[in-house]
């Protein structure tokens, strides 16, 4: 891994990191107004008397959380000692010399858990996490990183939408429905495909359609993907949402939902999840209070977030018990300067002119442009399959979009060949 200082279009200083893609840790426009940005997204408790922050980047988002918040001790951890040594020697002083800011670094797992993971039990303690410096952090904690994102994904939910997923998870709990215990290792050897709504899914379509058609595949599919696969008589045997937000309802209007199945996270829009008249299952996530008691209470299993819906259904299909699971739409970037594939409601076309961040792509033939965000669910897969303990084998058959380190990569026509 390198790093070096870079100059913004405003010629202040940010950093960019080189791990096999180069990302930029701060905006490459504006970095103080991008961190200020960010601590007003924020929802501190008041109650609140030390902050806790992952990830010293270039120290703008840690000054700007230091003006707003003045009378709370801010303690920042940098899982890499290297990076932090060398970061030190060019933040600003009077963010290094104020004295209600700590600084703490360590690559050892059992003092992260001794010293970094207790502290996040306590009272009066919050969790900040900057979401591009996990970059920094080296593959021998891929674990830390993941559970990181996890962590930042409930969080940034949490922090803006308090209410409106404590309303979700209530409304969702009147609705009594099933969990996932009698799904869980119910498809052994069987091969599984989940599709997702990147940009390469739609050329995808008609080979799905023949998959599907002719062989005993299980065809899980996100719910943003729905639509183009019904338009193209493609029937998922099952689909699964998470955002807790209205927009989710533009997936299934218009859709007869009757003969379809929806595996659901317990805090997902409870307006779309009690509207949709197929069969339902709840499923309960790590990393969010309240459904991890349930899911003790119920002795339902726990799933493994990783920040986006796709990462959920593949924690999901691994525990129903898949031999191999081949990824379909699952681009993790802008693919010729789309969003999503055609027919989704989420479909915009991205100038990839302005985005800061290139990956290798799926063939390892260039590079393509991704989003920081997407960048860090890159990571996830890349670390899932290290853990990969039920040996499950993954295929990426995308065939657009971003290569994702250790995971087979073929064409979709080479895995129908595979399970015919």
């Amino acid at each position: 891994m390198k790093w070096n200082l870079c100059e913004t279009k405003n010629g202040q200083i940010s950093v960019e990191i080189d791990n096999g893609q180069k990302v930029q840790l701060h905006s490459c426009y504006n970095p103080v107004k991008e961190s200020k940005r960010w601590v007003e997204g924020l929802a501190i408790n008041i109650v609140i008397t030390k902050l806790i922050v992952v990830g010293m980047g270039m120290g703008y988002h840690i000054l700007a959380l230091r003006e707003r918040y003045p009378h709370i001790e801010i303690e920042v951890w940098e899982f890499n000692n290297e990076y932090k040594n060398w970061i030190e020697a060019n933040l600003e002083n009077k963010i290094l010399n104020d004295k209600k800011i700590y600084y703490y670094s360590s690559e050892s797992v059992e003092e992260i858990k001794k010293n970094f993971l207790a502290k996040l039990e306590q009272n009066e303690v919050e969790l900040l996490i900057h979401l591009p410096s996990l970059n920094v952090i080296s593959d021998s904690l891929d674990p830390l990183r993941e559970k990181l994102v996890d962590i930042d994904y409930m969080n940034r939910s949490y922090l803006s939408k308090k209410e409106t997923l404590e309303e979700n998870f209530n409304c969702n709990l009147t609705l009594n429905d099933t969990g996932i215990n009698n799904f869980i290792n119910n498809y052994i050897k069987r091969p599984f495909i989940l599709v997702s709504a990147g940009p390469s899914l739609t050329k995808q379509l008609p080979l799905l359609k023949k998959i599907k058609q002719n062989t005993n595949v299980i065809l899980g599919c996100v719910g943003t993907a729905l639509k183009p696969l019904l338009e193209n008589e493609i029937k998922p045997d099952f689909l699964m949402v998470s955002d807790p937000n209205d927009q989710i309802s533009a997936q299934t209007d218009g859709v007869f939902t009757n003969n379809l199945t929806l595996f659901y996270l317990s805090t997902a829009n409870h307006k779309m999840i009690s509207a949709f008249n197929g069969k339902r299952y709840i499923v309960w996530q790590n990393g969010y209070k309240y459904a991890e008691e349930q899911s003790k209470y119920k002795n339902e299993p726990l799933i493994n977030t990783g920040g986006s819906v796709a990462t959920c259904l593949l924690d999901l299909m691994v525990k129903m018990g898949a031999s191999r699971i081949a990824l379909v739409g699952q681009d993790l970037a802008f693919t010729d300067g789309k969003s999503h594939a055609i027919s989704t409601s989420d479909l915009r076309t991205v100038n990839t002119e302005y985005t800061t961040i290139e990956v290798d792509n799926f063939h390892l033939t260039n590079k393509v442009s991704t989003s920081r965000n997407l960048s860090i669910y890159l990571k996830w897969f890349e670390s899932y399959v290290k853990k990969n303990d039920s040996k499950v084998d993954l295929w990426n058959c995308t065939e657009g979009g971003a290569y994702i380190k250790g995971w087979f990569h073929q064409s979709l026509k080479t895995y129908y060949e595979t399970i015919k």
